[in-house]
């Protein structure tokens, strides 16, 4: 069976737990159904026939599947949705769940950027418990983390030519998506943390490592926090990006990228900060696990000269954003222990999590620095 929309696999990124569900389906549904009449039928009833949580129910918000029908001009009417819920214990400092249904109403109709159409969005939290947003589900398929795709799964099993198919449009489709006019993304600007998008991406994520880190320092992110600041870029170009830039956050169906998902990470931090996300990640998903890359897959050389041509940009400043990548999927990781700490399902005095993942290694590697334990995930760098 096809995945759809936000219909992800069990875990996402190496060694991540999924948020649980504890939802009463039923009484969501009762409550739901108003809402619907008025958003999709005119104010006529709107039966929901199913509704249900998905198998991996996302790391940083709640997300139901639901199907319904009604009546429009004596025809019946069938629709299969998403619903994005947001949640009282968020992993990401300074959390704004608004800024996703602003994104996908900005990004909609942009030329060849396939994005789920939004059908509505709810601040009142008292009609479900949670405000949210209601969107398009849509058919395909999304390359694993873990397992990484490298290893198995339908990218595994395509052909060289299947797959040299689908990692082109998946670059394309990212490459267009950094044509947006900031103007309709100006709600993510952060002025407190800085003047430029770059330096707000940054100073963001030191204040965040000190929020998820609650008091205790880590001697590579002290480095790194201080040997970012030190390099900064002072003329990096201000803006969108998308931020979890990744074939993991993306639809597939006919070796075509049909559907560009997942808005947490989103800032003005730049195009090109996105590339280097996108070349860490994809590097993470074969050599941090021991795998080749697979045969049709583009190599980072190829993934920049593309990305460049379809954007119109130069990868400036990568090999900082790179490191700047690094830096901020450790923050993230310890944005999730400290989570899963106040939840419970971590022990309080864990610290194994936070402190020995393969973005911490990546950091030491790459600045010289002696890594948490004997490097387990090795940065060989790029291949350009």
């Amino acid at each position: 069976m096809a995945e759809t929309a936000e219909q992800k696999t069990e875990t996402r990124g190496p060694g991540i737990p999924l948020r649980g569900h504890e939802r009463d389906l039923a009484a969501t549904q009762q409550q739901l159904q108003p809402w619907l009449s008025a958003k999709l039928a005119a104010g006529a009833p709107v039966i929901i026939t199913e509704l249900r949580a998905p198998a991996g129910n996302g790391v940083a918000n709640e997300t139901l599947m639901l199907e319904a029908q009604w009546a429009e001009n004596g025809a019946e009417r069938r629709g299969r949705f998403v619903l994005r819920l947001d949640t009282p214990d968020a992993m990401y400092m300074d959390f704004r769940f608004e800024d996703h249904p602003r994104t996908l109403q900005a990004l909609a109709g942009l030329p060849g950027v396939p994005v789920p159409k939004l059908y509505g969005y709810e601040p009142d939290a008292g009609i479900i418990g949670r405000a949210f947003y209601l969107m398009e589900r849509i058919d395909g398929q999304v390359p694993a983390d873990v397992p990484p795709y490298n290893a198995t799964g339908f990218v595994f099993d395509a052909t060289p030519q299947q797959r040299h198919a689908m990692w082109s449009d998946a670059v394309r489709v990212m490459s267009r998506l950094h044509r947006v006019d900031r103007a309709r993304v100006a709600f993510l600007d952060r002025p407190q943390y800085g003047d430029s998008g770059l330096e707000q991406l940054l100073r963001y994520y030191i204040a965040s490592y000190r929020w998820a880190a609650q008091g205790r320092e880590q001697a590579i992110l002290e480095t790194a926090a201080q040997w970012l600041l030190d390099h900064l870029p002072q003329d990096h170009p201000t803006a969108f990006a998308w931020g979890d830039a990744r074939v993991g956050n993306m639809i597939f169906r006919d070796e075509r990228c049909v559907a560009v998902l997942d808005w947490d990470l989103m800032s003005l931090g730049g195009a090109v900060s996105d590339l280097g996300w996108w070349l860490l990640m994809d590097h993470a998903n074969s050599v941090a696990f021991g795998l080749q890359r697979l045969p049709g897959l583009g190599n980072a050389a190829e993934t920049i000269a593309l990305w460049e041509e379809g954007s119109g940009l130069k990868a400036r400043d990568l090999d900082y954003l790179i490191v700047l990548a690094a830096f901020r999927m450790t923050v993230n990781i310890m944005g999730l222990a400290r989570l899963l700490k106040g939840q419970g399902r971590l022990p309080a005095d864990s610290r194994e999590l936070e402190e020995d993942n393969f973005g911490t290694h990546y950091l030491a590697q790459m600045l010289g620095l002696t890594p948490p334990t004997p490097s387990k995930f090795v940065w060989s760098g790029l291949s350009r």
